[in-house]
């Protein structure tokens, strides 16, 4: 399939640009993947659950320029003000699906490209981990939360400088195009010297604490439904009190022991594997703006299993985690640590194999009998638009348009 062909070439372009360190052809073959993976994602004809939906309310009288002011104060925008704004644009000057999709494709690549090219000597390695675990979800499915990530990466340029004007500035304009921003604006006071041990005490207390923390969301979603927007209310009841991406007796029944093992096996020891490696790699050192990102991206992961929608938390702190899965392998790997490179390599395996198993491969039997896999290949364009069996009948059946 298309998917592990691509993969195939990142990781053999990783291996020659950044484990043996070769410079010709480096800066042309980084921007020829880049509009590979733009391309794949601009030019996709029916490819994602949540992309059917975004081009169903595009197509379905969404509001042009000379509409949108009226439909904003009526407080009928099908989205945040920022994404419906960007979306009303094209609408007016288009008014073609694809051109948008085409449009967000190129953000939303172009900034992740940019932000590794700044941010790690090792961005091939980055790349590919980006393609293997985000690049389906941030281009295919989470179109709003994947353009307000575009935008914070920008802003993390001035999260480094600790110039917070223009930093938080950016993270208005994220938060325009999706809510879940707000995590954004707590980044800078969770700044600390970054500890392996520290991360370890908050993750498994999240994780052994979880059936007393979700108690809150019954607090939280009344806030929502109380002073929120009818979007807000919503989507806080969907996320929070759902039965597919929330709270439910089911998940806390299932609170066992054995549940317990599992997740520290599967999804915490791979983030202590990477917290360790990572301070014992020295990657931190005189950098302690990345310390809140691990320590929210394994609070997310730890409260996942109770709270499914923490996944999109989980996404937010992925471009950072990238760059230190980035560095942490080609140092660790380089240096031949034995320990060392076994944890970095169960962290990787399991990230890689077992949580990619789950997202794809894995039939949800509660809205599915099909695995999510179809939603994605094989590769239809928008030239040809191709229509595939499988994958219709699979839109069919989780109820996508």
């Amino acid at each position: 399939m298309w998917c592990y062909i691509v993969a195939i070439v990142l990781f053999v372009l990783a291996y020659n640009y950044d484990f043996q360190a070769n410079t010709k052809g480096k800066h042309a073959s980084y921007w020829l993947v880049c509009l590979l993976l733009i391309c794949i994602a601009g030019f996709r004809y029916r490819l994602g659950i949540d992309t059917l939906s975004y081009q169903a309310t595009f197509e379905d009288n969404f509001p042009s320029l000379d509409q949108f002011w009226n439909v904003w104060r009526a407080g009928q925008l099908p989205y945040e003000f920022g994404y419906s704004l960007f979306t009303s644009i094209f609408k007016t000057l288009f008014d073609n699906w694809f051109v948008l999709q085409f449009a967000i494709a190129l953000c939303t690549n172009l900034s992740f490209f940019c932000f590794f090219k700044k941010n790690t000597i090792y961005p091939f390695t980055a790349v590919f981990f980006y393609f293997c675990i985000y690049y389906f979800d941030s281009n295919f499915e989470t179109l709003r939360q994947a353009m307000s990530m575009s935008i914070f990466l920008f802003a993390f340029e001035y999260l480094k400088e600790r110039r917070y004007v223009p930093y938080y500035t950016l993270c208005v304009v994220a938060l325009l195009f999706h809510n879940i921003a707000v995590v954004f604006f707590f980044i800078p006071l969770m700044r600390f010297k970054f500890s392996y041990k520290l991360v370890a005490v908050v993750t498994l207390c999240c994780l052994f604490l979880s059936s007393i923390v979700i108690s809150f969301f019954g607090g939280i979603l009344d806030i929502f439904q109380t002073y929120g927007t009818d979007m807000m209310a919503d989507k806080a009841n969907t996320y929070i009190a759902g039965d597919v991406w929330g709270v439910n007796e089911q998940r806390i029944s299932a609170l066992s022991y054995k549940h317990y093992i599992f997740c520290l096996l599967i999804y915490i020891f791979p983030i202590l594997c990477l917290s360790f490696v990572v301070e014992k790699t020295g990657i931190t050192d005189k950098k302690n703006y990345y310390s809140p990102f691990i320590l929210i991206w394994s609070i997310a992961i730890s409260m996942r299993s109770v709270l499914p929608i923490m996944y999109r938390v989980q996404e937010l702190m992925l471009p950072v985690i990238f760059i230190l899965f980035a560095e942490s392998v080609v140092r660790t790997l380089q240096s031949g640590k034995f320990m060392k490179t076994c944890l970095i390599s169960y962290a990787i395996v399991v990230m890689l194999f077992y949580w990619n198993y789950v997202r794809f491969y894995q039939v949800q039997e509660f809205n599915h009998t099909r695995p999510r896999i179809v939603s994605c290949t094989p590769y239809s364009n928008c030239f040809t638009k191709e229509v595939d069996t499988e994958r219709e009948f699979f839109y069919r059946e989780v109820g996508a348009k």
